[in-house]
C-alpha cells in the first residue's frame, strides 16, 4: 500500500472520532409504553371486568370568543367500552375451551 492511502484512512477515522467527540452522545431515555384504547385514553382509565372507562371527555361547548369559536367545553364521562380492535381470528372462530376460573 502507499503511504497516501494509509494517511488518507488514518485521516477519516481521527476525523469521525472528532466529529463524535464534538457532538457527544445524546442518550435518551425510552418512552414508556403504555397501551391506549380507541378512545385515547390509558387503558388503566377501563375496569378491567366491564372495560367501562372512567375517563372524562370535551362535550357540548360553555363558552364562546369574539370570533364565535368555542374557548371552554362541558366535561363528560367517556362512552367507550374499551375496544381495542378486532377479535383474533382464533378467538372468533372457537370459543374457549375452558370455563374462566374462580379467583378467590
Amino acid at each position: 500500500m502507499d503511504p497516501i492511502s494509509i494517511l488518507v484512512g488514518v485521516g477519516a477515522v481521527l476525523l469521525g472520532q472528532a466529529i463524535g467527540y464534538v457532538q457527544g452522545r445524546r442518550h435518551r431515555a425510552p418512552k414508556p409504553i403504555q397501551a391506549i384504547c380507541g378512545c385515547g385514553h390509558g387503558m388503566s382509565m377501563h375496569n378491567a371486568e366491564t372495560g367501562r372507562c372512567h375517563g372524562m371527555m370535551n362535550g357540548d361547548p360553555l363558552k364562546y370568543d369574539s370570533d364565535k369559536e368555542p374557548t371552554a367545553y362541558k366535561q363528560v364521562p367517556c362512552t367507550c367500552q374499551r375496544y381495542v380492535g378486532p377479535l383474533p381470528i382464533d378467538q372468533v372462530f372457537s370459543p374457549p375451551l375452558l370455563p374462566p376460573s374462580d379467583s378467590r
